[in-house]
C-alpha cells in the first residue's frame, strides 16, 4: 500500500463533530432542492463547533484577518453594503436582504473555513467534499433532464446548474489528480460537467472549464481524463442529433454563435453608461435596482431594448459582468477596489502554488490552494464577465485563500527541507 492510500484510508479519521455540517453546507448551500432551512442550520453548527474548538487561539486565528487580501476583500464588501444607501428607498429593502443573503453569509462561511483549515487532513476532505458536490449536483441535473424527456419527450435546457457546477469543476480535477482512492468517482464527476454544458450549449461555461482545464495542467498530467471528457461530450451531441434532432440543432447553432450584441448591448452597455451618471457613489446593490434603472433609462437610451422587445417588459436582472456589476453598484472607488482584489488573489497565491508545485501531491493544503487558485481564475476572470457572479462560492475562496497562507510558513520549511536534502546528495 503506498502513502497515497493510506492517507486516502486516514481521511475521515479525528473529524470533529462540526466538519460534517460544514462540509455539508460546503457541498449543498447552492443545491436547488436543497431547504434554507438546513443550510441555515448547517451553517450554524460549523460557526458553533469552529468558534469552540478555536476559542484557545483567538489571537491567532483573528490574526488570519489582518493580512492585506483580508483587508481589500473586507473593505470591499464594506463599500457594497454602503453602496445600498443610494438605492431608492422602495428597493433599499430587497437589496439588503440580497447583501444579507448573498454577501453576509458568504463572508461569515469564509471566516469559518479561514479558522477551521489549519492542517492537512481537513483540507484533503475540504478537497474531496468540493468533488462530492459536483457529483450530487451533477447526478440531479442529469435527473431533472431524463424526468423532462420521460414526460414530455422533450429535452430541457437546464443551463442553471452549471453556475454551480464550473466552481467545482477544478475540485473534481484535484480529487482525480490527488486523491487516487476517489479517482473514478472524480473522472464521472469532471466528465459530466464538460458534458451538460455542452448539451446546455452553455459558451461561457465551456471557456471557463477550458481555461480551467489548461490551468490545471500546468500542476498535473490529466490528459487522459480532458480526452475522455472530450469523447463524451461529443458522444454526447450525437446521441442528442439522434434522437432530439432540434435540440441538436439548437445545440450546435448556439456552440457556433459568435455575436453576443444582445449581451453587450443590453446588459453592459447600461451598466458601463449607468456607471459614468454616477461613477463616485454609484446606484446601489440589488437586482431590482439595476433593472429599475434600465428599465427607466430606456427611454431616453432606446439603444438599450433588445430587438423585439417592448419597453414596457423589458427589465433586465443583472449586469451579467463581474465588474460591472460593481461599477454600478459602488462606482469606481468599488472597481479599483474589485481590481485590487483579484491583483491581491493573483499575487499572493499564485507565487507560492506555483513554486512548490512539486510537493502538490504530498501536501493537501498545497493541492486545495491550486484548486482555488483555479477555480478563482475560472469564475471570477472568465465565467463571471459573463454572467451574474455567484459572491458565496467567492467568499469560500477567500477563506479557503487565506488559510493557506496562514499556513503557508509550515509548507515553507518542507520546501527548505527538500532544498537542504537535494543539495546534500553525493556528486
Amino acid at each position: 500500500m503506498n502513502d497515497s492510500e493510506i492517507a486516502g484510508r486516514r481521511m475521515f479519521t479525528g473529524m470533529r463533530w462540526y466538519e460534517m455540517p460544514l462540509l455539508a453546507y460546503f457541498m449543498l448551500h447552492y443545491f436547488p432542492p436543497g431547504p434554507p432551512a438546513l443550510a441555515n442550520a448547517c451553517l450554524f453548527l460549523a460557526l458553533v463547533g469552529v468558534g469552540w474548538d478555536c476559542r484557545a487561539r483567538a489571537a491567532e486565528k483573528v490574526a488570519i484577518y489582518t493580512h492585506p487580501l483580508a483587508w481589500i476583500w473586507l473593505a470591499l464588501l464594506v463599500l457594497l453594503g454602503l453602496s445600498i444607501l443610494q438605492a431608492p428607498p422602495a428597493l433599499q429593502m430587497e437589496s439588503w436582504q440580497r447583501y444579507r443573503s448573498e454577501i453576509g453569509k458568504g463572508l461569515l462561511f469564509g471566516i469559518i473555513l479561514a479558522f477551521h483549515l489549519d492542517d492537512e487532513d481537513k483540507a484533503r476532505r475540504l478537497l474531496w467534499g468540493g468533488m462530492i458536490a459536483g457529483v450530487l449536483i451533477g447526478a440531479h441535473a442529469i435527473w431533472v433532464i431524463v424526468l423532462e424527456v420521460l414526460q414530455t419527450g422533450q429535452l430541457p435546457r437546464t443551463r442553471d446548474y452549471l453556475y454551480w457546477l464550473v466552481g467545482f469543476f477544478p475540485f473534481a480535477l484535484g480529487a482525480y489528480a490527488f486523491l487516487p482512492r476517489w479517482r473514478w468517482l472524480a473522472a464521472i464527476s469532471a466528465v459530466s460537467i464538460v458534458a451538460l454544458a455542452v448539451l446546455t450549449s452553455f459558451r461561457g461555461a465551456l471557456l471557463a472549464l477550458g481555461v480551467m482545464a489548461l490551468l490545471f495542467l500546468c500542476f498535473a498530467r490529466l490528459w487522459r481524463l480532458l480526452l475522455l471528457a472530450a469523447v463524451l461530450a461529443m458522444a454526447t451531441v450525437a446521441y442528442v442529433a439522434m434522437y432530439f434532432p432540434n435540440r441538436a440543432e439548437q445545440v450546435i447553432a448556439q456552440l457556433q454563435k459568435t455575436d453576443s450584441s444582445y449581451r453587450a448591448g443590453s446588459h453592459w452597455l447600461p451598466a458601463w453608461q449607468l456607471s459614468l451618471e454616477s461613477p463616485w457613489l454609484g446606484h446601489g446593490y440589488g437586482h431590482k435596482v439595476f433593472g429599475n434603472a434600465v428599465h427607466d433609462g430606456v427611454a431616453v437610451h432606446p439603444d438599450w431594448l433588445p430587438p423585439g422587445e417592448s419597453p414596457n417588459t423589458w427589465y433586465p436582472s443583472s449586469a451579467h459582468n463581474f465588474t460591472l456589476e460593481v461599477l454600478f453598484s459602488a462606482g469606481f472607488p468599488g472597481g479599483i477596489l474589485l481590481l485590487a482584489f483579484v491583483a491581491a488573489m493573483l499575487f499572493y497565491l499564485a507565487p507560492p502554488v506555483w513554486r512548490m508545485r512539486r510537493y502538490l501531491q504530498a501536501h493537501p493544503m498545497l493541492a486545495l490552494a491550486a484548486v482555488v487558485l483555479i477555480a478563482f481564475i475560472g469564475n471570477v476572470l472568465v465565467l463571471a464577465q459573463l454572467e451574474m457572479p455567484e459572491w458565496r462560492t467567492l467568499a469560500a475562496q477567500v477563506g479557503i485563500a487565506l488559510a493557506f497562507l496562514s499556513f503557508l510558513p509550515k509548507l515553507g520549511q518542507v520546501e527548505m527541507q527538500g532544498k537542504k536534502a537535494s543539495t546534500d546528495v553525493p556528486v
